[in-house]
This record gives C-alpha cells, sequence and structure tokens, in this order.
C-alpha cells in the first residue's frame, strides 16, 4: 500500500492559519502496470481573520450588487428625518463609534461596558433585527456632514411584549436634545405607519435624562420591571385618536 504522506507542521501566521499543498502521490505497480506518478489537486490557501472585527473598517457599506435603491423586504429600513437629523440604516462604517460608545465608562454607564467583540455582536443583532421582524435601529446621523452621533430604536425584544423604544446618543453630543429630536421620530412612525396601538420604554431608575426624554414623548411610569435581572422602570404610551 502507499505509504503515508509524512505530516508537516502548519506554517504560522501572526494572524492567519494557512493549510499546506499536499506533495506527489505514488501509485504502486500492479502485475501489468508501471509505476507513475501523479500529482495531487490543488488546494487552495486559505487565510482566516483572526483578528475580526478588529479589521471591519475595511468593509463597504454595501455589497457590490446592491444599490441604495434595492428593496430588500422586511430587511429594508426606513429613511426618517428631522431639522437636524437623518435616521438611517446601519453601515459598516457606523461600528467604530458605536465600539467607543459601549467601551466608555461614562457614556454606558447605563447600558454597560462591553469590550470590542461584544460590541461587534451587539451592533450585528441591531441589524438583524429588520429582518427578523421589519423592526430595529436607526443609525442616528447629523444632517450637516452626515457624522454618527448615536442610534434609536422602536423594536420587539425577546420575553416582553409590544414595541419598545430606545436611545443613545453619542458623549460628544450630549445636551443638544437630540435623543428627544430622534426619539420623537420613531415615535411618529411607530403610530402613523406601523399603526402600533402601543409603545414602551425600559429605563434604569438611574437614568434621569432618558426618563425626561420620555416624559417629553408623552409616556408614563407604568411600574418596575427587571431585565437581564436588573431592575428597571417601564414607561407606556398609547396612540391618540389621530394616531390610532
Amino acid at each position: 500500500m502507499p505509504m503515508p504522506w509524512p505530516r508537516r507542521r502548519p506554517t504560522q501566521f501572526a494572524h492567519h492559519a494557512e493549510i499546506q499543498t499536499p506533495r506527489l502521490m505514488t501509485k504502486r505497480a500492479g502485475p501489468r502496470s508501471r509505476v507513475r506518478k501523479t500529482r495531487a489537486p490543488r488546494t487552495t490557501l486559505h487565510r482566516i481573520d483572526t483578528d475580526w472585527p478588529n479589521t471591519a473598517s475595511h468593509l463597504p457599506d454595501r455589497p457590490a450588487s446592491m444599490s441604495p435603491a434595492t428593496p430588500t423586504s422586511a430587511a429594508t429600513v426606513p429613511l426618517l428625518e428631522t431639522p437636524r437629523l437623518i435616521l438611517r440604516e446601519y453601515r459598516a462604517s457606523d461600528f467604530e463609534p458605536f465600539a467607543r460608545h459601549l467601551s466608555d465608562p461614562i457614556s454606558a454607564e447605563f447600558l454597560g461596558v462591553v469590550d470590542r467583540p461584544t460590541a461587534w455582536r451587539f451592533f450585528c443583532s441591531h441589524v438583524g433585527m429588520w429582518q427578523l421582524y421589519g423592526a430595529g435601529w436607526w443609525s442616528v446621523t447629523l444632517r450637516e456632514g452626515g457624522e454618527p452621533a448615536g442610534h434609536v430604536g422602536a423594536f420587539l425584544r425577546e420575553g416582553h411584549n409590544g414595541l419598545e423604544l430606545g436611545w443613545s446618543i453619542y458623549r460628544p453630543f450630549w445636551g443638544q436634545g437630540l435623543a428627544g429630536e430622534a426619539a420623537a421620530a420613531v415615535l411618529d412612525y411607530a403610530f402613523q405607519t406601523r399603526r402600533e396601538p402601543q409603545v414602551h420604554a425600559l429605563i434604569d431608575p438611574g437614568n434621569i435624562a432618558s426618563r425626561r426624554v420620555a416624559e417629553r414623548l408623552g409616556l408614563r411610569f407604568d411600574g418596575n420591571t427587571e431585565l437581564h435581572g436588573k431592575p428597571v422602570e417601564r414607561y407606556v404610551r398609547s396612540a391618540t385618536r389621530s394616531e390610532a
């Protein structure tokens, strides 16, 4: 029988793994055959990026085959506009400010500080909600310049009934009223477009700024509950007759 190929240790890379191409195979001669050498099929060299998502910044905002106007059924994110803001779909370039926001102990005080890989999972889950439910999160960008300033959502949370509102503005843009402006646009979308009968928000008891945003939007305290084992306050608003 043929001798097995000698085992070789794969070449080591700093952030990649390489698959070696096998050596020549030799067929054993039979009674009426002659010895000949055949080359094994060439294998493809695969490089595995183990530094993901630290290299995510090179990704295009959209696949090359998809134009900005291409419909994607449930994954289509409606464009919302306010006097100072444009609320649009997440793009790969939005991840850097998103990750910085969640790694900042001050800006993420009530969200919880997370590392970069965890931030990437959160980022992708925000995008995936649109595909699953036709509801999710928007990237909040400045109308002038297009810089990402935060994110706002109207989404469905597992284990909780009804559409939930959420908002988070990046620290360089605090104190400008952007959270309320973005959330008001999403609230209008929830009632006028989706025809939701009611929306709610879950707010940390210590997050006074978010509580004020909720109250300005017409949400009212509806009791205490828990989120991930921590106490939160539930604020609710039902659609008015003109909104229903």
